[in-house]
């Protein structure tokens, strides 16, 4: 199974929000993780293991990472922009598991991929967001949304979901999906001093268009963020930077309050450029890839 080095989470400082509070975590007993929250697991001593290597020479530059919610563990990867608009299911060894076209799209710069409930709450869901803009000049940005596929799928028809930031053209990395609520989060990456995260309400049926809420701000300089995902049970939040993995305790389904706690910074992850990250679909470990040619899987989870 590779190498494994164990962490115990430590406080950072926290954001701001429009209603903040502190969160308190209580870490697991050593080899107890059955019914322990999300965000309890990621606060106690974590282990990073690596536990498999992307074999594809297609997959260089991975942005983006998203646990299917259909297959148990295998998770939904795309390049960042250069590539075509294709999705690429990998199980957790590395291997090639599913090659999807995502039809009558051009990918402008997609930087990340979240899991979670469409229109219908009931059906789960796969959502690419072509969010990048490093000269911060795009008018808008667009989420692709689609019903997960089964891996024997060549191709999918996604809603088009057009989004425009209030006040300016932004930069983002971060994509995430409440599972609760359905609603839509994205958190910028600014060289400023701090980032901001933006809503909108989950979006009806079919392609539109929305303007996006700023709800949080969130300070990480020098550090940058490069992408995050919410648990599957509602009850964390993983934000990841260049430098570290934040996780966050979502208080009674409120992500942008979560931003007011203290947050857990996790182990270092070992990665050239790491900009993947989803929490694995049972919550119970999060799964991290790396940019560059045949990158690492590594799974951050409770020490036993």
């Amino acid at each position: 199974m590779g190498t494994s080095t164990t962490s115990t989470a430590a406080p950072a400082s926290a954001g701001t929000s429009a209603a903040a509070a502190v969160a308190t975590t209580t870490s697991p007993a050593p080899g107890t993780t059955a019914g322990i929250a999300s965000a309890e697991l990621l606060c106690g001593p974590t282990v990073v293991q690596r536990v498999g290597t992307v074999a594809s020479d297609a997959l260089d530059e991975i942005s983006g990472a998203a646990a299917s919610r259909l297959v148990p563990d295998v998770v939904w990867v795309h390049n960042d922009s250069g590539d075509d608009a294709i999705l690429y299911a990998l199980d957790l060894s590395g291997a090639m598991r599913a090659r999807v076209q995502v039809l009558g799209v051009t990918a402008v710069d997609w930087e990340d991929i979240a899991a979670g409930p469409g229109p219908d709450l009931t059906v789960p869901s796969l959502f690419v967001a072509d969010i990048g803009d490093n000269g911060e000049s795009r008018e808008h940005v667009v989420i692709y949304r689609f019903a997960e596929p089964d891996l024997g799928a060549v191709s999918v028809v996604a809603d088009a979901i057009t989004l425009r930031y209030p006040d300016r053209a932004h930069n983002a990395e971060a994509f995430l999906v409440d599972p609760r609520t359905g609603d839509w989060y994205l958190i910028t990456k600014e060289s400023r001093e701090s980032s901001t995260m933006f809503r909108v309400a989950k979006p009806g049926p079919g392609s539109s268009s929305a303007m996006l809420e700023p709800v949080a701000t969130i300070g990480v300089r020098p550090d940058l963020i490069s992408g995050a995902d919410i648990a599957p049970d509602g009850t964390a939040m993983a934000i990841r930077t260049y430098l570290s993995v934040r996780s966050y305790r979502v208080p009674d389904g409120d992500v942008a309050r979560s931003l007011g706690s203290v947050a857990c910074v996790g182990p270092f992850v070992d990665e050239a450029q790491g900009e993947a990250i989803a929490f694995r679909a049972d919550g119970r470990a999060l799964i991290t890839i790396s940019e560059g040619q045949h990158p690492a899987i590594n799974l951050i989870h409770a020490a036993p």
